[in-house]
């Protein structure tokens, strides 16, 4: 009898990102998408970058992460971002949404592995030594991708490069004219995709209208979040320059803590209530909210996260002016010790119509010169970067800042 030959079981065939993105996860896919997706599959290093709200998220990074995982059993897979917020409630988010798919995966807060060694891996690029560690081997590949690159600092670009991982990708909204994102779209080596509104139909006619109405055409924030380009860097009449600001959010100073204040703004309904805090050389947005005109309740909640600032050595102020009078009234009646501030008091220099005026300008040559660690807030760089410049001259000299005591 003749002894039977035993055959190799021929591998499945493995599905292309794209075929993944529309076959396992239901997308459709626009072209410039499946484009991406291809060269990152491909090994070629790639860098993309898109507007707000293309889906670069949603379909892009969430795609390329669970087809990796899926396809190469045992794969490595390094999501970053600026924020641990964003890597939480963004990236892991849209990850989750396709749990149901994955039955035998087991997802965690910001890590999914698939129960033969491989795994997907979230954490905020706030530190380059978090990347050590990674590598291929032979069938499991390694899958890097640095969600909003432009506000990557470039230690984590070369801890990145020090991985070799098997496929690479940089994605992000447009930044300034400047760092290793920037500089991808200059380099051979990487598949470049610059992607526009027109690519975008998803992006509503009134949506691009009203940020237009908000920031101006020729704003570099309204270049970048709606029309995909970069920055310019050539904006006048703007008080804290766009470019400015990217620059100084992706290569912050060595973190100094020193003074350590709060500041809150106060609002009934409309505009949003922000209680920023400052340690030292860095800011953060300790919360913000939109009220809606509860004033119990907005006390309450400016309660809840100044009470633990001000028993951490916190001083805290506050804007006077209008509706903040009553709110810092009724949070010392709390013992919530506030020092309130007027935006039109006496400036402390006379080339400046007010406090408010000498504030704003004196941040932004600070951020010009790199000087502190800003948070990735979008709401903070809208506003900080949208605010126009004016001056009056008074006696003979110019005072920037205007009479009625507004920055715009």
């Amino acid at each position: 009898m003749d002894t039977p030959t035993t055959e190799a079981t021929p591998e499945k065939p493995r599905l292309s990102p794209i075929q993944f993105g529309v076959v396992v996860r239901k997308k459709r896919l626009y072209k410039w998408q499946a484009f991406i997706m291809a060269d990152v599959a491909s090994g070629k290093p790639t860098a993309a970058v898109t507007p707000n709200e293309a889906g670069k998220t949603s379909i892009i990074i969430a795609t390329l992460a669970e087809w990796c995982l899926h396809e190469y059993p045992g794969s490595t897979v390094v999501l970053t971002s600026a924020t641990f917020r964003a890597v939480r409630t963004q990236i892991f988010a849209a990850l989750e949404q396709d749990k149901d798919k994955f039955a035998h995966w087991t997802f965690k807060d910001t890590e999914i592995e698939d129960g033969k060694g491989g795994r997907i891996l979230g954490f905020a690029t706030d530190s380059g030594a978090k990347f050590e560690g990674f590598h291929a081997d032979e069938g499991r590949p390694l899958l890097i991708i640095l969600d909003e690159a432009k506000s990557i600092a470039d230690d984590i670009f070369v801890a990145a490069d020090r991985c070799n991982p098997t496929m690479l990708l940089y994605i992000s909204s447009p930044g300034g004219h400047f760092g290793r994102f920037h500089d991808a779209f200059k380099n051979v080596r990487f598949a470049q995709h610059e992607i526009s509104i027109e690519d975008c139909p998803h992006i509503t006619a009134e949506r691009i209208a009203a940020m237009k109405e908000q920031y101006g055409e020729d704003s570099d924030i309204y270049r970048s979040m709606i029309l995909g380009k970069f920055a310019r860097g050539k904006e006048n009449g703007k008080v804290v320059a766009f470019e400015d600001y990217e620059r100084c959010l992706a290569n912050p100073p060595r973190w100094i803590s020193v003074t350590r204040q709060v500041f809150c703004d106060f609002a009934d309904s409309g505009d949003l209530c922000i209680i920023a805090k400052r340690d030292g050389n860095k800011i953060d947005i300790a919360d913000e909210w939109k009220p809606d005109g509860n004033k119990a309740g907005i006390t309450e909640r400016f309660e809840r996260t100044l009470r633990p600032l001000q028993e951490q050595g916190y001083t805290l102020r506050g804007d006077e002016d209008g509706t903040g009078h009553g709110y810092i009234t009724a949070l010392n009646l709390r013992g919530i010790h506030i020092e309130g501030v007027r935006n039109n008091a006496e400036p402390t220099d006379p080339h400046y119509f007010n406090l408010a005026a000498q504030q704003w300008w004196t941040f932004a040559k600070q951020v010009n010169q790199c000087a502190w660690v800003l948070p990735h807030d979008e709401t903070l760089k809208r506003q900080a970067c949208t605010r126009e410049q004016n001056f009056v001259v008074v006696d003979g000299v110019k005072q920037f800042g205007r009479e009625d005591g507004k920055l715009q």
